[in-house]
């Protein structure tokens, strides 16, 4: 291995790769993520916490072409801006909140992929409503995702084995 392959924070992972549809309404925050954990449930949303609320549950986004997103492996502990860097700058890290949600729609209850279920934290890298870029982070408990975010130069680290996502196409 070398010195720059033991560097590498992110290792893609093939299989969590996921294709998002074109759409074509705006897609509002507060219209989509609701807290709501029982059976008729689109997606069962046990806990919205404080700083996406204010950040994300007002914002409106454009309707916009297919994207792709691929899911890469944090190989160690990391903040933030390594892991921006390393997926190529903030541009190439941003995602948006239409394509988490296209994520969670695929596992409502959370089973099958892509996102993981295990405890190790979903990061994608979406701007707010003010266009700061901030971390959100999906988590799945045993009977609902929990969606939060945090600024992206917070002192916390994501821990090693917890999964980003960023655009390919």
């Amino acid at each position: 291995m070398t010195e720059q392959e033991a560097s590498k924070l992110l290792t893609p992972e093939s299989d969590k790769t996921v294709v998002v549809s074109v759409t074509t309404k705006p897609f509002v925050g507060r219209d989509h993520f609701i807290v709501n954990i029982g059976k008729n449930a689109l997606i069962r949303i046990s806990h919205i916490g404080g700083n996406f609320g204010r950040w994300f549950l007002n914002k409106a986004e454009e309707p916009f072409a297919t994207n792709v997103l691929r899911g890469y492996r944090l190989s160690k502990p990391s903040k933030d801006g390594p892991i921006i860097a390393e997926l190529g700058g903030e541009k190439k890290a941003e995602t948006s909140l239409t394509e988490i949600f296209a994520c969670m729609e695929l596992q409502a209850d959370g089973k099958q992929e892509p996102l993981l279920t295990n405890g190790c934290a979903n990061v994608f890298y979406v701007r707010d409503s003010d266009s700061s870029l901030r971390a959100v982070c999906i988590l799945w408990y045993n009977r609902g995702w929990s969606v939060d975010a945090w600024a992206i130069d917070a002192p916390s680290k994501w821990d090693r084995g917890s999964l980003v996502f960023s655009r390919i196409s």
